[in-house]
């Protein structure tokens, strides 16, 4: 999956967001056939976005089928030829809304919600081996993560080597 983070705008998810998160899953599910994996493992986007009390909000959407096989099939314009923090996806060509003919669909239509479950985990949980980000002691770095990935038996070499 992927995490997005934004400024406050007026759309879950931005029309270049959506084309975003669509390529990635059409890459990993391509990596996925080639190597003769589980294709079609659940890919989800996190939002980090801050609300407007001022706290954090954090939700989990999938990308319907359809938007996925849309854009498989090239129905959006490029990346290049979207408005930025727009909530609306243009098209090449006209496409049916409920029962109207459109060239922008909003990227709402597309998302389809993931629940999160409450729950404290482990890898979150301060400790001599992760600094905490909001001190001047020491400041995070990726080599932290990897070792606190490490201590809790969750990465590979492949993963930990990346992270240094």
């Amino acid at each position: 999956g992927v995490v997005f983070s934004a400024p406050p705008r007026k759309c879950i998810l931005a029309s270049t967001d959506v084309l975003e998160i669509a390529r990635l899953e059409c890459a990993a599910a391509d990596a996925a056939r080639a190597a003769g994996t589980r294709e079609g493992a659940p890919f989800v986007a996190l939002v980090v976005a801050r609300a407007e009390d001022g706290s954090t909000m954090v939700e989990a959407y999938q990308l319907s089928r359809q938007c996925v096989e849309m854009y498989r099939a090239g129905v959006f314009l490029p990346l290049a030829e979207q408005k930025l923090n727009s909530g609306r996806l243009k098209t090449a060509e006209p496409v049916v809304v409920e029962a109207k003919e459109v060239k922008s669909v909003h990227t709402e239509f597309f998302l389809v919600n993931v629940p999160i479950r409450s729950h404290t985990s482990p890898f979150l949980r301060a400790g001599p081996h992760f600094p905490v980000e909001n001190r001047d002691f020491t400041p995070q770095h990726p080599a932290d993560l990897a070792a606190r990935l490490r201590a809790e038996g969750a990465i590979g070499e492949k993963a930990e080597a990346m992270a240094l």
